[in-house]
């Protein structure tokens, strides 16, 4: 939680932290209070140009989740990773939306 609130603090995001802060400070507490917490028994070592962002690879897998939605491009290669499917948030709604009725 505290890696996506420094991301949110960077000056790119001040815009949307100006218009949307209360917005997402809320969303923020949901997380810590309603997000299923896991602390991950391996460590993967896969991001190679940003090692630190592993963590978020393994919480995916402790957790067993279906997708890891990312604007970091960059550094998470899309497609799959271990049967996760890493996606951008764009990509992410795109497939919500193919699949509501």
């Amino acid at each position: 939680m505290a890696e996506y609130e420094g991301v949110l603090s960077r000056d790119k995001f001040k815009p949307l932290t100006n218009k949307y802060g209360n917005e997402i400070r809320t969303l923020f507490d949901s997380f810590k209070h309603k997000a299923l917490w896991v602390r991950p028994v391996n460590q993967v070592e896969f991001i190679k140009n940003d090692p630190a962002d592993d963590k978020f690879l393994d919480c995916a897998l402790e957790a067993k989740v279906d997708y890891i939605i990312t604007g970091n491009t960059r550094h998470f290669p899309l497609g799959n990773f271990n049967g996760i499917k890493i996606v951008t948030p764009q990509e992410f709604i795109s497939q919500l939306i193919s699949h509501t009725p």
